[in-house]
């Protein structure tokens, strides 16, 4: 109800004009469009942060029109994102939410610059470190996202400074005017706007005035609406055009009616609390009809709501896991405590504003009622134990807590776990025969302390930096205490690179495999495959003292039966190994999450509640999330400064497969034939025959196809292909680039369409066919850093010298050659100068099979290691005796 108003309402101010905004300068012509559909847009737009700036992402919608927000990116994507701060309104698509929030910065750490209205175009922009590190803790998961570094930003500056030079220097006015004229609520003519104030009156404590705002030879200023009365008296229909919202909002508007009724509408009039609640509850009604309210800021960002906050742990440090935290709930409003006994005498108050210490709070009964219950269950439910920690990480919404309060808290708990970690650490056992970088001892620590706690974790390093030699320590560790069992599972082609890697490192752990044919279960380490479990066997049954996933993001889809079936194993302590936790969705780290701590993240559906919540937090967003999972998941990148600087320049890895069973049916025919017709042949007839067996068995390891010529290249049949489809999606999820060698000319096209499917985009081919001036192209093409080709396959030949290359961090060798200055020489073509990224190499050899048996021979394992190595030499293969010969290519399982 409207309060009480004497027949005349108290003036004021006088119908003073407010000063007026200069002129915005006009966008380049090359900047404006047609109209597209935007919404369509928001859902496609997506960015790849690259190591200079950032560019389209062309996977997500290849081959599709670009839309509204694409057309304006291409056009000139850095005054895009110098536009995007006013141009791009809140929305959920991570790509546009991003460049806002980058712009937005941009333009704060100007207008907050010293002396930037007497240096003006002449400004320099250097954020200082805190301003910057509290950006980077906002940025999304985008594709490319560890590329935001000091120098990044830095490097983004001096870009954005250019256009922000280019338009000051030809404004004419002040910086703060400038600004002023790119707010897009106060640059529009001939608009009606609301505007409510706070006013030192006692009996109007609020000042309300209509005005409307009219452009005045290139000026927008805003007049009190009696001004248009006067200006369009002779203009009925304008008036009418003008005002027509206000006549329809004043059916529906208690306030407006009484006011447009007494005329009071048309000048700066007084308002009581209680008219100015009821203005302010109406807001979506007015912008419902097209109407811009101006109002206090304090209305708009709801700052003044009571809370509850949390206090805890002062006298207890340091803090330890068995009492983690001694939670004490408290009241708060703007950093101003309230006692419950005077939130319960506020409900005897009218429900509306009331000026209550010192500032205007809105008097909400059900809201207060809401938090007092919510207090008083705060008080009877948190123990100070970790497990109610938890659910206070795990159910924010219901418990209330302010962002602030929340991530003190969540620091807390991280603290508490790296406190542990620091006081429990152990020396790597002697009898793992290796060295462990800094990074990776850190990382046997966190494993070592995390399992002495029975907290699962996730172990989520980048690829290459050594997830498997780090678990390889900790578990040679806990085999030395004596520790019960521990089961393995790990995609069926990565069996042979643990197997590998366990004789390297920690060749006396005991280690039986249950898969395929054999099905032993060890007395300490078990390893099997996720396929093997999912058909059920006597894994599934049995309790584990430690379950760990290697890949774990193959249980990325909670809901599959092969998710389900890994949740369902018995273990206590539970390690997740993965390079790309997410790789789709929250949904992969929910599963990964619930796998080593079931409950940390509630149900899928309380999750799926609290990823809505965290969504529709403008203030944090997924902050609280992050801090959630953090004291239980490692990840290292090989881009942070601190890792980079201890890594090798090249790191490389062999990748030991299985052939599949098409393959192993193949060779052993292959072979069997050479073990026929090798008394049936001699001379250069035996040469030829011992060169094309194998031709045909090295074709067999790449694909059957290869060897059969059918085309149909089933990525199943061949292990390599799923090898490299496993490396593929870890490089897309981070849109870095791949090349991939291979001796072979008529592989590389069935490779480029396999890693198609993948990279969701073409890729580019150079093999001998390819002329000089096209390959030329092709490489400035891959190497251009405004657009993403996502891979390149190369003939070995063709592509292996005198190319460079350094946009791609990441080398296949498909097939191996059997020179390994040929090898390096195509390594080289990433890893060389320009190159800015570690480079990733990877060699795969087919484990038991004439490739694993020539690498031995190229490390100088036997006699012919000289012969190999110094240059192609696979025709010596040809002298050797038969029996000595048979062996070398027979298969071995």
């Amino acid at each position: 109800m409207i309060k009480e108003k004497p027949d005349i309402r108290k003036k004021i101010t006088s119908e003073e004009k407010p000063e007026k905004l200069s002129k915005l300068p006009e966008s380049p012509e090359s900047y404006e469009l047609e109209s597209y559909d935007k919404k369509e847009s928001e859902k496609t737009f997506s960015i790849i942060v690259t190591p200079e700036h950032f560019m389209l992402d062309n996977t997500d919608s290849p081959g599709g029109i670009y839309g509204f927000y694409e057309k304006k990116f291409l056009q000139d994507k850095f005054m895009f994102l110098y536009r995007a701060a006013w141009d791009l309104t809140e929305n959920k698509n991570k790509s546009l939410s991003f460049l806002k929030d980058l712009s937005e910065f941009f333009h704060r750490e100007i207008s907050s610059t010293d002396d930037i209205e007497m240096l003006k175009e002449k400004s320099l922009l250097n954020p200082d470190m805190e301003r910057k590190e509290e950006f980077f803790g906002k940025v999304p998961n985008l594709p490319g996202s560890y590329n935001i570094t000091d120098e990044w930003i830095d490097n983004m500056c001096e870009k954005f400074m250019s256009i922000f030079r280019d338009e000051i220097s030809s404004f004419d006015g002040s910086v703060s005017r400038y600004y002023e004229t790119r707010l897009q609520d106060l640059n529009i003519p001939e608009k009606i706007f609301f505007n409510l104030v706070e006013a030192k009156d006692e009996e109007f404590p609020f000042a309300f005035m209509v005005t409307y705002s009219e452009e005045n030879n290139g000026v927008i200023e805003h007049r009190p609406l009696k001004s248009a009365m006067e200006k369009y008296r002779d203009d009925p229909k304008k008036i009418v055009s003008l005002i027509a919202p206000i006549m329809k909002i004043e059916k529906e508007s208690d306030i407006i009616h009484s006011l447009l009724e007494s005329g009071e509408l048309f000048y700066p009039v007084g308002v009581s609390e209680d008219e100015a609640f009821e203005f302010l509850k109406s807001i979506p009604l007015y912008t419902s009809h097209g109407i811009k309210c101006r109002v206090p800021n304090w209305w708009k960002t709801k700052s003044r709501n009571f809370s509850m906050t949390l206090r805890f742990g002062e006298n207890k440090a340091p803090l330890s896991l068995d009492v983690i935290l001694s939670v004490i709930p408290e009241i708060t409003m703007e950093n101003i405590k309230y006692t419950p006994e005077e939130l319960k005498s506020y409900l005897e108050l009218s429900e509306g504003l009331h000026f209550i210490k010192n500032k205007w709070v809105e008097i909400n009964h059900k809201k207060i009622e809401e938090l007092l219950t919510r207090y008083e269950s705060a008080k009877e439910g948190f123990d100070g134990s970790a497990g109610s920690a938890l659910e206070i990480i795990r159910k924010p919404e219901k418990n209330g807590f302010s962002s602030k309060e929340q991530k003190e808290f969540l620091k807390a708990f991280s603290d508490a776990l790296r406190n542990a970690s620091s006081r429990e650490k152990s020396p790597v056992p002697q009898t793992f025969k290796g060295l462990l970088r800094p990074y990776q001892k850190e990382g046997y620590h966190w494993l070592k302390t995390m399992n002495d706690l029975k907290l699962g974790v996730c172990l989520a390093d980048d690829m290459g930096l050594g997830k498997t030699v780090q678990v390889l320590a900790y578990l040679e560790k806990i085999r030395k205490e004596g520790a019960g069992r521990c089961l393995l599972v790990v995609p069926a082609s990565l069996i042979g690179n643990w197997i590998k890697e366990k004789e390297k490192f920690t060749p006396d752990m005991p280690l039986s495999l249950f898969h395929g044919p054999q099905k032993e279960m060890g007395e300490f380490l078990t390893v099997t495959t996720y396929g093997t479990l999912r058909r059920k066997s006597r894994l599934n049954e049995e309790n584990w003292d430690t379950i760990i996933l290697d890949e774990a993001q193959t249980i990325k889809n909670a809901a599959s039966a092969q998710s389900k079936t890994i949740h369902a194993l018995n273990g206590k302590m539970k390690i997740a190994m993965t390079g790309t936790p997410i790789e789709n969705n929250l949904g992969d780290l929910y599963s990964i999450m619930s796998f080593i701590m079931p409950g940390l993240l509630g149900s899928s559906t309380e999750f799926k509640k609290f990823v809505k919540y965290m969504e529709n937090d403008e203030e944090t967003g997924y902050e609280k999330l992050r801090l959630m999972v953090q004291p239980f998941l490692m990840r290292r990148l090989k881009t942070d400064k601190n890792i980079i600087k201890d890594l090798p320049e090249k790191i490389e890895t062999m990748e030991y497969l299985t052939v599949t069973q098409k393959q192993a049916v193949l060779y052993r025919k292959v072979t069997s034939d050479l073990e026929k017709k090798l008394n049936e042949k001699d001379g250069i007839a035996r040469k030829g025959l011992v060169l094309s067996t194998l031709s045909s068995l090295k074709q067999i390891l790449n694909h059957p196809s290869q060897y059969s010529g059918d085309n149909a290249f089933t990525p199943s049949d061949s292990s390599k292909f799923t090898r490299l489809k496993e490396i593929a999606e870890n490089i897309y999820e981070k849109r870095e680039r791949l090349l991939v060698f291979t001796q072979y000319r008529e592989m590389c096209g069935p490779i480029a369409d396999f890693l198609k499917t993948i990279f969701k985009s073409e890729g580019l081919v150079i093999h001998g066919g390819v002329t000089p001036a096209k390959r030329t192209k092709i490489v400035e093409r891959f190497s251009q850093d405004d657009e993403y080709v996502p891979f390149m396959v190369l003939s070995l030949k063709a592509g292996g010298v005198g190319l460079n290359l350094t946009s791609a961090n990441h080398v296949v060798h498909f097939d191996r050659w059997w020179n390994p200055a040929a090898e390096n020489q195509a390594t080289d073509r990433a890893f060389r100068i320009g190159q800015k990224k570690n480079v990733q190499v990877y060699k795969f050899v087919t484990q038991g099979t004439i490739e694993e048996k020539i690498d031995k021979l190229i490390s100088g394992k036997t006699e012919l290691s000289e012969s190999i190595v110094t240059e192609n030499k696979a025709p010596a293969l040809t002298e050797l005796k038969d029996d000595r010969l048979l062996e070398i290519f027979r298969l071995d399982t």
